[in-house]
C-alpha cells in the first residue's frame, strides 16, 4: 500500500537492504522512513545505529514505531529528539491492541511540527477521536500492559513449538511470531492454518524468510491446533 501512495503522489523512492547501504548511498537530504522494530523481520535499530543515521543525513529520519511498546526499551529513542531536529517518530495504538480506534501521534521538534501542522490540507480525526485519544495517552502503562500480555502470549507459543515440533521461532519485538518451518515453499502450511481459521501469513516473495510463516496475535490461543500442523 505505501508503494502505490507514493506512486499515486508521484513520489520517487529508492529501497536499500542495509543500514550502512542506505547511509553510503542515499543522499543526505533526502527523506528516509523505517519500520523500527521492523515489520517483517522483526529486528529493531540499537541506538547507536540511530546515532549514526540521523547524525548523517540532512534530511528527515522517519521512524514509524507502529511495534515500539514492544521493544525493550521504547523509550530510548526520545532523547534523540532534543539533539538531531530531523527525527520524527511516528507511534500508534493498534499493535497493542486497539486496532479499531485509529489512533496516533508524532514526536519530533517544534520546528518540525509546525511544518508538518502548515502543510496539513485536511484531518481525517474527528472530535471524539481526539478526545479518547488524550484519555487513551494519558493512561500509557495501560498500553504497555496490554503490549506486554500480548508479548507474553507470544513467547509462550513459540516454546510449545520450540519443544513440540521441528520448527524455531524467531526471537523479535513484535506483536506477531515469526516461525522457520525449513521448507522453502510453506503456502501449504499456511492454506491448512487458514482453512483451520488461524490467521497466518508466509514471505514468499522475500528474500531471508522464504521458510518463514508468520503468526498473528489472534493465533495464539489455538496453540494446539498450531502444533497439530506444524508437526505433521
Amino acid at each position: 500500500m505505501f508503494d502505490k501512495t507514493l506512486m499515486k503522489l508521484g513520489i520517487a523512492q529508492e529501497k536499500f537492504p542495509t543500514l550502512d547501504e542506505l547511509i553510503r548511498k542515499s543522499p543526505s537530504h533526502h527523506t528516509v522512513l523505517l519500520s523500527a522494530p521492523n515489520n517483517p523481520t522483526t529486528q529493531d535499530l540499537s541506538p547507536c545505529e540511530l546515532e549514526s543515521l540521523v547524525s548523517a543525513r540532512e534530511g528527515l529520519v522517519l521512524l514509524d514505531e507502529a511495534y515500539v511498546l514492544f521493544s525493550k526499551a521504547p523509550e530510548q529513542r526520545l532523547a534523540f529528539l532534543k539533539k538531531h531536529p530531523n527525527l520524527v517518530l511516528l507511534r500508534g495504538t493498534s499493535k497493542s491492541g486497539l486496532a479499531g480506534l485509529g489512533l496516533g501521534y508524532m514526536l519530533c521538534s517544534e520546528t518540525t511540527a509546525v511544518e508538518f501542522l502548515q502543510s496539513r490540507v485536511s484531518s481525517m480525526i474527528s472530535a471524539i477521536q481526539a478526545a479518547m485519544a488524550i484519555r487513551l495517552f494519558g493512561k500509557y502503562d495501560e498500553l504497555r500492559r496490554m503490549a506486554s500480555r500480548l508479548a507474553g502470549m507470544r513467547d509462550d507459543t513459540g516454546r510449545r513449538i520450540a519443544q513440540e515440533t521441528r520448527c524455531h521461532p524467531v526471537s523479535g519485538s513484535c506483536d506477531f511470531l515469526l516461525i522457520r518451518t525449513g521448507r522453502s515453499d510453506c503456502s501449504e502450511i499456511v492454506r491448512t492454518m487458514n482453512d483451520s481459521g488461524i490467521p497466518a501469513l508466509a514471505y514468499e516473495p522475500l528474500p531471508g524468510y522464504e521458510d518463514v510463516v508468520k503468526l498473528f496475535p489472534a493465533a495464539f490461543e489455538r496453540g494446539d491446533d498450531i502444533v497439530r500442523i506444524l508437526s505433521s
